[in-house]
């Protein structure tokens, strides 16, 4: 198996008569390791889509193969795409990003009430500045 870093995408996709099912294990905006799974039909626009924390990529492959049982038991065949959409791929070098934008770091995410009580001094303080200057 390839190694699977922060850049690599794991996928599996599923196929009924009228329906699909994809299964996605990558590494979220915030570094953390998600399972993505996607399902609709093919012929309407009725679709949703699952995300799941998993601890690491054995887990994550362990998940895979659970419901990968279960799609099969339901009517699924699993589908391989072309060779340009390996099962362990990874990301395009002009798409990797070292360092999370800063504005989504976990640490950076302010407490609701914490943000309301800024929001209200921030209204408070343009109040004042405005009628200074009139």
């Amino acid at each position: 198996m390839k190694s699977f870093d922060k850049n690599s995408v794991f996928t599996r996709n599923f196929d009924s008569q009228d329906r699909y099912y994809r299964l996605t294990l990558s590494h979220d905006l915030l570094g953390d390791l998600v399972l993505v799974q996607n399902w609709g039909g093919k012929s309407n626009s009725l679709s949703g889509s699952k995300t799941t924390l998993v601890s690491d990529f054995n887990s994550g492959l362990a998940l895979i193969d659970k419901i990968s049982k279960q799609r099969v038991k339901r009517g699924y065949a699993e589908i391989s795409l072309s060779a340009s959409h390996s099962r362990v791929r990874s990301t395009p070098q002009k798409y990797v990003h070292n360092q999370p934008a800063p504005f989504v770091r976990k640490t950076d995410i302010i407490p609701p009430p914490l943000f309301i009580h800024m929001l209200i001094r921030f209204q408070k303080l343009s109040r004042i500045i405005s009628i200074k200057n009139m």
